[in-house]
């Protein structure tokens, strides 16, 4: 979407193909966290009614999507709010949002990107995995981290992206994670659509992880109440 302020043109890209993993992680540092704490105090107010709680949300949304005609055209919230075709850029934001949230990845997922044939693998822990010791262990690390200061983390993507978003049939190596690395570089500049598919199969691996750790745990429990 194209908007003219003080003459000056800008873009605004409600397509997750048209929004690098870089603008992304700006705007999360930016805006996004802090609208994260404004929608946890509305969702965790048990005080308020269900009608009252709907309109404060809808109005959350809105504000969320004032941020992001904000980020990308430079101005402030005010000065954003007095722009002409508003009601069209938060109905076209609501899509964008729903973008966000949709979860329909199937791995192994492929794609193709700048020419190349790229694939985030299928996560499968057995004697045959296509992943080597290293990969599953810095990924690990990854994850650990993230899961461990809350979905609200988005600053081990791109150290993700590099570990498991990668060219078909190319080998994982240590060089690609380490910070200005071609590759480091490279993932910044993936397209969010792809980076997205890279967090939902982080959150499938997450949840494997803590259901093995529970599942461990109860059959150690087990054994030692037999014992």
């Amino acid at each position: 979407m194209q908007v003219t302020i003080n003459d000056i043109q800008f873009d605004i890209p409600f397509d997750t193909e048209l929004i690098k993993l870089s603008d992304f992680l700006e705007w999360h540092n930016q805006y996004g966290k802090k609208l994260n704490e404004e929608l946890k105090q509305i969702l965790d107010d048990k005080d308020l009614k269900d009608v009252d709680k709907m309109v404060r949300l809808e109005d959350y949304l809105d504000r969320e999507a004032l941020c992001w005609f904000c980020f990308w055209t430079k101005t402030d919230e005010e000065e954003a709010s007095k722009q002409p075709g508003m009601v069209q850029f938060l109905d076209r934001y609501r899509v964008l949002k729903t973008l966000l949230n949709e979860n329909n990845y199937e791995f192994p997922y492929e794609t193709e990107w700048q020419g190349e044939q790229w694939q985030i693998e299928a996560f499968t822990l057995t004697p045959a995995s296509e992943m080597n010791f290293n990969e599953i262990i810095t990924s690990k690390e990854v994850m650990r981290q993230v899961y461990k200061i809350g979905e609200d983390n988005w600053t081990g993507l791109p150290y993700l992206c590099c570990v498991y978003f990668r060219k078909k049939g190319e080998a994982f190596e240590d060089s690609m994670i380490h910070e200005g690395s071609e590759r480091m570089e490279l993932m910044n500049s993936l397209p969010l659509k792809h980076a997205l598919a890279v967090a939902f199969f982080l959150n499938i691996c997450v949840n494997i992880w803590s259901k093995t750790l529970v599942s461990s745990q109860d059959e150690v429990e087990e054994t030692a109440r037999l014992n």
